[in-house]
């Protein structure tokens, strides 16, 4: 987390926004995308299928050219799968839950003592000393308070970019005070 020049001040460091299951499977696709073990999984599984499909017979007197474009096709295919199931997973598990307090109407305020969240169920404050990361996505910022909890932010509810970037620089900052404090 290494905080860039700062965006212009803007007067209210918070944000209200709705989240949707719509949101919720897309958080799912963009963490099973860069999931380490799944990655793992897939490169093993293409690696047992070329190991065993370039070994028969038959496609050891192909050409090299042709084992070549076979290992990419099989690479691309077993790919596209394993998104297709993860997909198909997130959609089951979004629509089957009811995911209260995690759906709905949120606010996220940014105050000294740490990252306040409101939702029709809880309010909760997260120390800054305890956050783990805080990535920008195209449509959204993902506020890691750990590995697994997790605030999704959707960047169509801030004014601009300007303030999706003030806001994300703010978290960053008072992140690594925080941390400084403590060393």
């Amino acid at each position: 987390m290494n905080p860039t020049a700062a965006p212009p001040v803007i007067a209210t460091v918070s944000v209200r926004y709705v989240l949707n299951r719509w949101d919720l499977i897309r958080l799912n696709i963009w963490a099973s995308v860069r999931n380490p073990i799944l990655i793992g999984i897939l490169a093993l599984a293409c690696a047992f299928m070329l190991w065993s499909d370039l070994r028969t017979p038959e496609l050891r007197a192909e050409s090299l050219v042709y084992k070549l474009f076979f290992s990419i096709f099989l690479v691309v295919v077993m790919t596209f799968l394993m998104f297709c199931l993860q997909a198909v997973v997130a959609l089951c598990l979004v629509f089957a839950r009811k995911y209260r307090g995690v759906l709905g109407n949120h606010e996220i305020e940014v105050r000294d003592e740490g990252l306040v969240e409101r939702t029709d169920v809880n309010e909760t404050v997260n120390r800054w000393s305890g956050f783990k990361k805080v990535i920008s996505s195209g449509s959204y910022l993902y506020v890691f308070v750990t590995d697994v909890n997790i605030h999704v932010i959707p960047k169509r509810f801030f004014a601009s970019s300007a303030e999706a970037e003030f806001f994300q620089y703010e978290i960053e900052r008072r992140v690594i005070a925080a941390r400084s404090t403590l060393a």
